[in-house]
């Protein structure tokens, strides 16, 4: 799963192991899960700001893959020129990480925008609101790849090492 057809472990396959799922099953990745959510708030803004995206028009939309290379993008700004200028843009201006809005004037969802609506769960604190959905998920997965009580911290491991130096 975290190696490569040469049977090597690659620091990009770690990272998507360790990034939260979303959905019923976690079969939707953190990049899949947050171009959902930049599509719907992207649609939002044409819609009642009249805005008018540079890049993501006609038949292009935002996918998992853009939203992966955006935050590869922003972890690296040495790689920035991998995006066009108006991607970038694009992407930078419809961040989002839930619908927290709903239509205007009382429309339907699902005939406006193309994702489902994804929201907080009801009693969430005011707080959470805007991110509860994406802290919860990665609680989730950190909570399902760390087992405590199994794993030799780096500060164990030198102090062992330590040990046994001194005894010997």
């Amino acid at each position: 799963m975290l190696m490569d057809e040469r049977k090597e472990i690659r620091f990009e396959k770690v990272f998507q192991w360790c990034l939260p799922r979303f959905g019923d099953d976690d079969d939707q990745s953190l990049f899949k899960f947050q171009a959902a959510r930049m599509r719907n708030y992207m649609r939002k803004r044409v819609i009642e700001d009249g805005y008018e995206p540079r890049y993501y028009k006609g038949d292009r939309v935002i996918t998992g893959d853009h939203v992966a290379r955006f935050y590869g993008a922003c972890l690296l700004p040495s790689i920035r020129e991998a995006m066009t200028k108006a991607a970038l843009e694009d992407l930078t201006t419809c961040l989002h990480y839930s619908d927290d809005w709903d239509p205007e004037c009382g429309g339907d969802w699902d005939a406006i925008y193309d994702d489902p609506k994804v929201v907080a769960p009801p009693g969430t604190a005011d707080h959470r609101f805007k991110h509860g959905v994406l802290e919860d998920g990665y609680n989730k997965r950190w909570q399902a790849i760390v087992n405590f009580g199994k794993w030799i911290t780096i500060l164990q491991m030198k102090v062992e090492l330590v040990a046994d130096i001194i005894v010997v």
